[in-house]
Parts: C-alpha cells; sequence; structure tokens
C-alpha cells in the first residue's frame, strides 16, 4: 500500500524514531537500566567439598531469577514487542489489525511507552490500514487532535507547587532572597547585584532540589 502521509501530519515524521527503538531496538544488551537482578554467581566454598549440599543456599533457582519482577517486567516487554511485529508485519488481516491497536492501547495504559511513541505507532497503523488517502487524512488529524487535547489537559492539571518536590521551598526562599538583594547596596567580592542575586538563588535552588 503506497504511504498516505499527508502534509498536516508530515512532522509527524520524526516519531518513526520511537517506532524504530521500539520495534527495532539496536543489537546492544537490552538490560533494565538500574535493574538489580538476583546475583547468580556462586559464592566459592570452603566447606567440606564432601559435605551434602554445600553452597546450595548461596546460588538462586532458575525460579527464583525467572520470578524477579525486573526480569518479569523485561520479559513481558519483550514478548509485546515481538507481538507488535508480527501484527505490523501483516495488517491486512482485520484480526492482526484489530489486536495491533488493543495491544498499542494496553502498553500505553500500562505506562510502557511514551505518548509520542504510541502516536508514531498509531499513525502508522492508520496509515497501514486505511483504504485511501482521505481516509488516512481524516483519521489521522482526529487522532493528532485527540492527543492535542490530551496535552493540553496535562498541562492545565499540572501544578508545580504538588507534583515537584521541593517546588514550593525554593519559591518562599527566591521571594526572601530577592526582597533581601534589593536592599543591599554593597555585594560580597566585588559582584554586582545581577551576580549575587544568581549566586545566592543557586544556592536556594540547591537547599530546596537537594542537589
Amino acid at each position: 500500500m503506497k504511504k498516505l502521509l499527508p502534509s498536516a501530519v508530515a512532522t509527524c515524521l520524526v516519531l518513526g524514531a520511537a517506532i524504530a527503538t521500539y520495534l527495532h531496538p539496536d543489537q546492544k544488551s537490552d538490560v533494565l537500566p538500574g535493574a538489580q537482578y538476583p546475583d547468580t554467581t556462586a559464592t566459592e566454598s570452603h566447606t567440606d567439598p564432601h559435605t551434602p549440599d554445600a553452597g546450595d543456599n548461596q546460588t538462586p533457582s532458575l525460579d527464583a531469577v525467572m520470578s524477579h519482577p525486573n526480569v518479569r517486567r523485561y520479559l513481558e516487554r519483550e514478548a509485546r514487542k515481538e507481538s507488535l511485529q508480527a501484527y505490523f508485519s501483516d495488517l491486512e488481516s482485520y484480526d492482526n489489525a484489530e489486536a495491533a491497536w488493543k495491544l498499542i492501547d494496553e502498553i500505553e495504559r500500562d505506562g510502557g511507552m511514551l505518548a509520542y511513541e504510541v502516536l508514531a505507532l498509531k499513525l502508522r497503523w492508520l496509515e497501514q490500514t486505511s483504504v485511501d488517502k482521505a481516509t488516512f487524512n481524516a483519521a489521522a488529524e482526529s487522532l493528532l487532535d485527540e492527543y492535542r487535547q490530551r496535552t493540553q489537559h496535562s498541562v492545565d492539571a499540572y501544578d508545580p507547587y504538588q507534583d515537584v518536590p521541593g517546588f514550593a521551598e525554593y519559591k518562599a526562599l527566591e521571594r526572601k532572597i530577592v526582597a533581601e538583594v534589593r536592599a543591599l547596596d554593597r555585594f560580597p567580592d566585588g559582584m554586582s547585584r545581577d551576580e549575587y542575586l544568581r549566586k545566592r538563588l543557586q544556592e536556594a535552588r540547591e537547599q530546596a532540589y537537594g542537589s
């Protein structure tokens, strides 16, 4: 089927990178960052080698490794990627197309992909399943409008005082520091008013955010 991307959504081509990242990762190890997997390296035992079960308690079983939460999440993610690859390779099948859309929605609900990654996959789905360019254009514009509204809703609902730890403390310090600096005529180390203010505010940020 020929490509149906309209000029109205041409900018979404950059989202193709998200598809490549999710569906076709590079060949490097895909171990989860910071994952704490069970240690499968047996500790050298200094007990009598003839003693029954020597060192058995130091090597986790395969079941223990496979049931570790990080391992299970990794395997689930890999299984979903394989399923999406299979679906997208044959979207001419109605069953495959419907299953692919449902799986994308499921991954989005579970937080397995960012919104722009989901949008990229859904646009690709529409591109491959639309019967003609006009149908794709209409569906794509409707999808883009849905995600624009979601984004705007998130922006409207965002409250840094509640959502950002340390923000309220920093704003209180900021008001106090600005008032103090305005009242000064001389500043340490030959700094200007602006330089001294920036220094004090940086210190306040480090105090509030703990960095």
